[in-house]
């Protein structure tokens, strides 16, 4: 629990984020706006929301309550000074059941939406080795200060000043541990069960790190479209190697992805003599990830990593927010080509008219002919052209009306376009569920003037809250779910005319 845990590092001399468990506009006006509301339970970001307004309070303390009752069990709150662009930073620790506590250094969290960590690093870029000492200080005696035995994880964030402040401790080993296994070359897992066994802590744990490792988290999610979580069955899936490339997943092939859990699939962890060397390894690694069948962060991932920021290490915690990460390039028209053969494969027809989530600006569909087998729904192939137009590498399934390709890290979703009466209509006036879940809440009502972005209602989907904006002006026609309602992808939520 969050609340009684800071009381303790006060206790114990940890420095502690300024903050109450009194959510009264009162009583956070004497913290200072803004604000940020945590669950007392939680983690992951979720049961968290930030309050730049005495306006914006009720709303985010009832949405906070409502996430961690249903993450957790638990609804209690409490809230914290909001530091606008701190680093988060946090310290491996171990504790043994002889009374002995070690910290085993450091890992870059910074790059973090909607409060869920993205990409971590060790070590930081910007942690010296005289800070390094002073933060594994700090977490050895907030270890302490509980009695701490086995692995777990201090939390840190790190002000521009060098000034940090204690978030929380996570009593478990973390999602991110195997940047700390590569970048110092541990085995946490073997030495957190031979703790666990009563065994001592080793003299000769490392007192640096001896490599450079960074972890991409990848998401089932649409960054096209929000970063809204997806859902779907996994109808292809290759993972990387190479050297200094790990792959931790819960994956495979035929995996369903559902909305009852948390949107994260596998991670990709690269090691190098150098953060560039170990940057430049993720980036080829995501590059020859495949997943097909479910929308992800993958392609989105290997754009961030090589951003002009990402490169120089320049990270905070709302970075992602600010951050322009370059949007996913069109199909080229080979890739276009031989979706055309794919779709036509069996009809006779040649050159069917495809749908991309987005505009192609123009482009024409080449003409050219395929040499395909017809594809079975849920079959990768690879592409081949009869003029060998088509570079080896890509792959492609098909579902249903809809394929999936991969092909130079990049993953596109092309559907067949089937024209229907009043197709065309529906398209343009009717917003639809991106997800499945259930509508948490109605924000707008029936005939009300909308601009672009206005919110008009709250879905409940992987133990999380996504608000659904209206995509364009206009007005609110009619509203096809009501609160506590269960949609699937695709349901029809709005009309907007």
């Amino acid at each position: 629990m969050k609340v009684p845990s800071r009381e303790r590092m006060k206790a114990a001399g940890v420095p502690v984020v300024p903050g109450s468990h009194d959510l009264s506009p009162e009583h956070l006006a004497t913290i200072g706006l803004p604000v940020v509301i945590k669950a007392s339970a939680g983690g992951g970001g979720k049961g968290m929301r930030v309050v730049r307004s005495e306006g914006e309070l009720a709303a985010a303390i009832a949405s906070c309550r409502r996430e961690a009752e249903a993450a957790f069990g638990d609804p209690t709150l409490y809230a914290e000074r909001y530091l606008e662009h701190p680093r988060h930073i946090e310290i491996q620790v171990f504790g043994d059941v002889h009374g002995r506590v070690v910290a085993l250094g450091e890992r870059e969290c910074s790059l973090q939406r909607r409060h869920q960590k993205v990409v971590e690093e060790s070590p930081s870029p910007v942690v010296t080795p005289e800070l390094r000492a002073r933060m594994s200080e700090a977490a050895v005696a907030a270890a302490k200060a509980v009695g701490y035995v086995n692995a777990g994880t201090v939390e840190f964030l790190l002000d521009a000043d060098g000034s940090f402040f204690f978030l929380e401790m996570n009593t478990r080993l973390q999602v991110e541990h195997p940047v700390t296994e590569e970048a110092w070359g541990l085995d946490l897992v073997t030495l957190q069960l031979a703790v666990a066994a009563g065994q001592p802590l080793p003299d000769d744990l490392p007192a640096a790190p001896v490599a450079h490792a960074i972890e991409a988290r990848l998401y089932a999610e649409d960054p096209e479209n929000g970063f809204l979580p997806q859902v779907g069955t996994v109808l292809a899936y290759e993972e990387p190697g190479g050297p200094g490339v790990r792959v931790d997943s819960g994956i495979e092939a035929g995996s369903e992805v559902s909305v009852h859990y948390d949107p994260m699939l596998a991670k990709v962890v690269a090691r190098g003599r150098s953060r560039e060397e170990a940057r430049r390894r993720l980036v080829d690694a995501l590059g020859r990830t495949v997943i097909l069948g479910v929308a992800t962060n993958v392609s989105w991932l290997r754009r961030l990593l090589e951003t002009p920021e990402f490169v120089r290490g320049d990270l905070d915690t709302s970075l992602l927010s600010r951050l322009e990460v370059p949007a996913s390039p069109e199909p080229p028209p080979e890739v276009l080509a031989a979706v055309a053969g794919v779709h036509s494969a069996g009809d006779g027809r040649v050159g069917q008219r495809l749908c991309f989530p987005r505009p192609l600006r123009g482009r024409g569909l080449p003409g050219a002919r395929m040499k395909l087998k017809n594809l079975a729904t849920g079959t990768v192939h690879e592409i081949t052209a009869e003029r060998g137009e088509i570079p080896r590498g890509a792959r492609a399934v098909r579902d249903g009306l809809t394929t999936w390709v991969h092909f130079r890290g990049e993953t596109w979703r092309l559907a067949r376009l089937v024209e229907r009466p009043g197709a065309r209509e529906e398209e343009e006036h009717d917003l639809r569920a991106p997800m499945p879940g259930v509508v948490a809440r109605v924000l707008a009502e029936e005939g009300q003037a909308v601009e672009k972005g206005t919110p008009l209602l709250v879905l409940s989907a992987m133990k999380m809250e996504h608000e659904i904006r209206s995509p364009r002006p206009g007005r609110l026609v009619k509203l096809f779910r009501a609160a506590g309602e269960r949609v699937d992808m695709g349901d029809p939520l709005a009309e907007i005319e």
